[in-house]
Parts: structure tokens; C-alpha cells; sequence
């Protein structure tokens, strides 16, 4: 791979997280600013197909929403950087699983951005759902929001593949 190639490659795997910082933070800022403004009595929990919302009076608890936010993302952003999955896949002949390192990190970044949205959505819903402006998430934007992260899976070892084809190729000539 040329230089070129790479740094844009490097530049992208940055932006992605910067992207990701960007909404963590986002959700932090949501809850912070919205929960002394939240009505005594707030939805903890959302109704996804018709029954009654989990309501509770005022509570901490709400920030479990951007904590756990922010432990998904880091949490996936740490073991994409580590080698415990490339062992673990080892270990159980599994390693014909994995993407390419670069992509996976790529892979795992993109995921996040679309994991910060589903995260942040809930957190919207609850906001709207306590003011009574929704009884509950977008659900076709929700489910779209897994359905697009569940076509990246192809989509990646599409791009795995001609990657690899692309270097035999060269490897040959």
C-alpha cells in the first residue's frame, strides 16, 4: 500500500473517532442539561411495544443512560485495539472470522457511531416521553438504526475479499 493510501486510512480511523468522542460527549451534554430541567416524575425505562413506561420520581439513575454510553463505546474501542479477540478466535479455529486488523478497527468505529445513535435516540425518547411530546422511540428510525449496523457485517467482508484479491493479484505479477 502506498503512503498516500495509508495516512488517508489513518486520517479516516481518526475522524471515526473523533466522531465518536463527539456523540459520547453528546449524550453527556443531553443528560446533564436536560435533567434538572425533567419533570419530578420521568420515564426510566421506555415502551418499545405498548406496554407502560417505567416511571420513577427524579433520580440519578438517568445518567446510567450516557455511562453506559460511554463503557460501550469504550469498551469496544479498547478491545478493538487489543489482541484478545485475534487469541480468542485463535484458540478456537475461529480466526477465518476476523477482518482485516484495519478493517476491524475501521469496522468497530463506524459500528460505535451507529451505537452512540441508538443510545442517544433512548435518552431523546425519554426526554420527549416525561413532557408527554411522544409515548415512545422512533421505531422505525430505532430498528434501522440495527438494521444498517447489521449490513456493515457484508459489507466489510465484501471489502475484506476484494482487498485481499486485490493484493494477490500484485503479489503475482
Amino acid at each position: 500500500m502506498d503512503l498516500a493510501k495509508a495516512k488517508v486510512k489513518k486520517n479516516l480511523l481518526i475522524l471515526l473517532y473523533v466522531a465518536n468522542g463527539i456523540l459520547v460527549s453528546l449524550g453527556w451534554i443531553m443528560a446533564l442539561y436536560s435533567f434538572p430541567r425533567l419533570p419530578q416524575i420521568m420515564p426510566l425505562w421506555l415502551s418499545f411495544s405498548g406496554q407502560p413506561a417505567f416511571s420513577v420520581e427524579k433520580s440519578w439513575l438517568y445518567f446510567l443512560y450516557p455511562f453506559f454510553q460511554t463503557v460501550f463505546v469504550g469498551g469496544f474501542w479498547l478491545l478493538s485495539r487489543n489482541h484478545f479477540l485475534q487469541d480468542w478466535l485463535s484458540k478456537r479455529n475461529l480466526s477465518s472470522l476476523r477482518l482485516h486488523p484495519a478493517l476491524e478497527k475501521e469496522f468497530v468505529a463506524v459500528v460505535l457511531i451507529f451505537f452512540n445513535l441508538i443510545f442517544i435516540h433512548i435518552q431523546r425518547g425519554l426526554i420527549f416521553q416525561a413532557y408527554g411530546i411522544e409515548k415512545s422511540i422512533n421505531q422505525v428510525y430505532f430498528y434501522s438504526l440495527f438494521g444498517i449496523i447489521l449490513l456493515f457485517i457484508p459489507y466489510y467482508r465484501f471489502r475484506q475479499k476484494m482487498g485481499l484479491r486485490g493484493n494477490d493479484s500484485h503479489s503475482s505479477g
